[in-house]
């Protein structure tokens, strides 16, 4: 692919700007290194004043869906992972997230681009609890140029799925950004709304309080206790001797952070 040597995991994220990240998306996609139905289908349904919207895409039927097995097994259809990790960047990492992360390119894509941030330790876990390294790679992600112009400051909105039960399918600790724009650009609508049928924490943030990693995380703390309290579980040491986090998914842009506690992975065959 043409320009591929430009990134990398160790690759400077500021030298790179969008349009060339989204040729090396369209490369990737093209070569088949990664999935992305360029034809997918989209369905609305509105219930009870909630608006779904669903993607159907052929990119997906192959995609690995599997938290609880063994290490090794996940591991055995992987074919070069960083040690201690169970997903394929090889081919699609972009660049370097300050000290402790990378950005790579989802190798099952929904949304052009659809970006992972990932952990350079491939043992850290998803069902560990965001912390100060995570937000400092997102908001090093949401201040460059490769999700906007020149200034940065991108409309893009950033998940993570934290456990099982929150719908992860793959253990590398990671989070996931996707722009705006692909989807009509409005993240909150029906939080707005007030049409949401389930707990959750929402902090906006203001212009009193700079937007920085330090308020994220701050406020994500507050919305992951939060959660703990509703579910009456807390977070604790489990027998790998990391944190696990009751099941929990989080959802930020540059506006506003919502943690919203998880039972349940999905229901009545929707994740």
């Amino acid at each position: 692919m043409s320009g591929a040597s430009r990134f990398g995991p160790e690759a400077d994220l500021n030298s790179l700007p969008q349009t060339e990240v989204l040729a090396y998306f369209d490369a990737c996609t093209d070569s088949g290194v990664i999935k992305f139905d360029r034809d997918f289908v989209t369905k609305t349904h509105t219930i009870d004043g909630i608006e779904f919207e669903f993607r159907i895409s052929q990119a997906l039927k192959s995609k690995p869906h599997e938290t609880s097995s063994p290490l090794a097994s996940t591991l055995a259809t992987n074919a070069a992972p960083r040690p201690g990790s169970d997903l394929k960047t090889v081919g699609t990492e972009i660049a370097a997230l300050g000290r402790t992360h990378f950005l790579a390119l989802n190798g099952f894509a929904c949304y052009r681009p659809h970006y992972l941030m990932l952990t350079n330790n491939g043992y850290r876990r998803q069902w560990e609890p965001l912390d100060e390294d995570d937000f400092a790679a997102v908001h090093a992600l949401l201040d460059s140029q490769v999700t906007g112009d020149k200034s940065g400051r991108g409309e893009y909105l950033v998940f993570f799925n934290g456990g099982a039960d929150a719908g992860c399918s793959r253990v590398h600790k990671h989070l996931q950004a996707i722009p705006q724009a692909s989807y009509g650009g409005d993240p909150w609508m029906n939080l707005d709304k007030g049409v949401m049928p389930f707990a959750y924490f929402e902090r906006r943030f203001t212009h009193d309080e700079p937007f920085s990693s330090e308020t994220s995380l701050k406020a994500y703390r507050e919305g992951l206790a939060a959660g703990e309290r509703s579910m009456g579980v807390a977070t604790k040491d489990g027998e790998d001797g990391k944190p696990h986090a009751p099941a929990h998914t989080v959802l930020m842009d540059r506006e506003r952070i919502v943690v919203i506690p998880r039972v349940a992975a999905g229901t009545g065959g929707v994740c």
